[in-house]
């Protein structure tokens, strides 16, 4: 018999930042984001291990980035350095597809604003094209694998 994790540590990686959300039964508990967490692998590394020392998570939860054609090399480094972490800390991960459920991330945040009121206030507002994607954006995408890595 197998049972879900009750602590799932979640963490998003884009070019310019890290994401992290900490679920507790598949609730958001805590989030925050990281510019500096994306500079190296070993700043990466870093950060992991220590969102891991302070949430002690029973899970952690990545992308796979291979499956993404959106995400270059340089996230494919910065996950494996996220995964070497969770090894040397002896926590178990996971990494699963983001498949896109809604017509883009702001649908996708909007849904999971509505299923978790407590994210509200981080729903990043819709950008022009010309503008860059929010910050917050990746606090969405880390609570987003958190869910799909909880199920």
């Amino acid at each position: 018999m197998t049972t879900k994790p009750r602590h799932v540590l979640s963490i998003a990686v884009q070019a310019t930042k890290l994401g992290h959300a900490f679920l507790i039964d598949g609730v958001p508990y805590d989030w925050d984001l990281s510019q500096t967490a994306n500079r190296s692998t070993k700043s990466s590394y870093d950060y992991t291990k220590s969102m891991i020392r302070y949430y002690q998570p029973e899970l952690l939860v990545t992308e796979r980035v291979s499956a993404n054609p959106h995400k270059g090399e340089r996230a494919t480094e910065l996950v494996n350095a996220i995964w070497q972490a969770a090894q040397d800390s002896n926590v178990p991960w996971m990494c699963v597809d983001r498949k896109q459920q809604h017509a883009n991330k702001y649908a996708e945040a909007a849904v999971l604003a509505g299923r978790f009121p407590e994210l509200q206030p981080y729903l990043p507002k819709t950008r022009t094209l010309w503008d860059e994607e929010p910050r917050r954006m990746i606090i969405c995408e880390a609570v987003a694998l958190g869910v799909v890595g909880n199920c």
